[in-house]
């Protein structure tokens, strides 16, 4: 009888820690040096334009101080999206000391790939992403519209950076 009472407390414990922690999953990729040492925590996504199935594999910047995505305009043209199309909304970001640059949206999914580029593992639904007419950043992976699903951690001294989501 006290032995039963010990495994179903035990499976009632298990029960309980799986419901809460069963469903996290976690990804965790080196931080690459740049030139002059400069570290940048960039991660491997698949970017898809949900209109056309067009399709890219590249590595985006882990941006915390930005508010939203955002893709340099290579991007949009891989992946079948007129820029300035007719029908394109635009509107005006600002970066950096405020400084104001004219986006224009288009929709893209958004999936997180494995440390090996081999397969995703998290997909976001389809974002409105603001994409700039010039490629002289790479990819930015913000708040609004990728990294308000995910725990962040941030290892410098061991050049790594851990992604855990439900």
């Amino acid at each position: 009888k006290g032995k039963a009472k010990r495994i179903q407390i035990y499976i009632n414990l298990q029960t309980c820690w799986k419901s809460k922690f069963h469903f996290l999953t976690s990804a965790t990729y080196k931080i690459h040096s740049l030139n002059q040492g400069a570290l940048r925590p960039l991660v491997p996504i698949l970017l898809i334009n949900p209109d056309t199935g067009q399709r890219i594999r590249v590595d985006a910047l882990i941006d915390t101080g930005a508010d939203a995505c955002s893709f340099p305009k290579h991007l949009a043209d891989i992946t079948g999206h007129n820029l300035k199309g007719s029908n394109v909304e635009s509107s005006v970001s600002s970066g950096i000391g405020g400084v104001e640059i004219k986006t224009w949206k288009h929709s893209f999914l958004i999936g997180l790939l494995d440390p090996t580029s081999n397969r995703v593992l998290k997909w976001t639904n389809k974002q409105l992403i603001d994409c700039f007419d010039h490629n002289n950043a790479p990819p930015l992976l913000g708040s609004k519209n990728f990294l308000k699903d995910f725990i962040i951690e941030i290892n410098y001294p061991y050049k790594e950076i851990k992604l855990t989501w439900k």
